[in-house]
């Protein structure tokens, strides 16, 4: 195992650390949780950098009331955790994750449809994007150690530092190309930080990529989710 002893990482060269990823991407099973860590950074991305924008511009709510939001997020995901760990418990965690990565998603798109015209009806949103960014955080990393045991089986050696770098690699680079594109939308919109009041196009857009973009992405992760062959 190239990750055992600091000796034997001593040893590790670039390009054999590359050969290695190069292995681990090949994995069958490992190419649907790939796009499951895409399209999940993505949606949370998108969520997470419009909603200061979408309270304060669609809103008019202060940045002090929206701190609040986080805080609300963080005891529905508080919640949400003994459910999500009960469930994996007694069904299939893959398709635990599956089904509320695709509940949040249509969560998502009904408040997109319905639109979001309150703080309440804002709070309400937090919470069913909630259920996804628990179910993601709680349940994944396990799903990758079962994967590494079929890389342990395939590459016949211990693959479990391998498979967890590739996760933090792709994580990473997800969340970077997201919050660039979420600039670039904003700026194509017309949005400007100057502005105390935002033109239709960008307020538009803002509840584009706090409502619509996310659900999609989340529906998305959710089928790649439920395709993966492991269980």
């Amino acid at each position: 195992d190239n990750f055992g002893s600091s000796e034997e990482g001593s040893r590790i060269s670039i390009p054999g650390l590359l050969k290695d990823y190069w292995s681990i991407l090949k994995l069958k099973p490992y190419k649907y949780l790939i796009g499951v860590i895409i399209f999940f950074m993505a949606a949370n991305t998108f969520y997470n950098s419009s909603m200061v924008f979408f309270a304060r511009y669609t809103l008019g709510i202060r940045d002090e009331i929206t701190s609040a939001v986080f805080l609300v997020s963080l005891i529905a995901n508080f919640i949400y955790t003994p459910i999500l760990g009960w469930s994996s418990a007694t069904r299939d965690k893959k398709n635990v994750m599956a089904v509320a990565l695709a509940a949040a998603g249509i969560g998502c798109l009904c408040f997109f449809f319905s639109g979001i015209d309150s703080y309440a009806k804002m709070v309400a949103y937090v919470c069913v994007f909630s259920l996804a960014y628990a179910a993601y955080w709680q349940l994944f990393n396990s799903l990758l150690y079962d994967l590494s045991e079929v890389g342990e089986y395939v590459l016949v050696k211990r693959t479990e530092g391998s498979i967890m770098s590739v996760y933090g690699l792709i994580s990473s680079i997800s969340t970077s190309v997201a919050t660039q594109a979420v600039g670039w939308i904003l700026g194509m919109s017309g949005y400007n930080a100057a502005l105390e009041a935002q033109s239709q196009s960008a307020q538009m857009t803002i509840n584009y990529l706090f409502t619509l973009v996310p659900g999609v992405c989340l529906l998305v992760a959710a089928a790649l989710q439920q395709l993966y062959p492991l269980n």
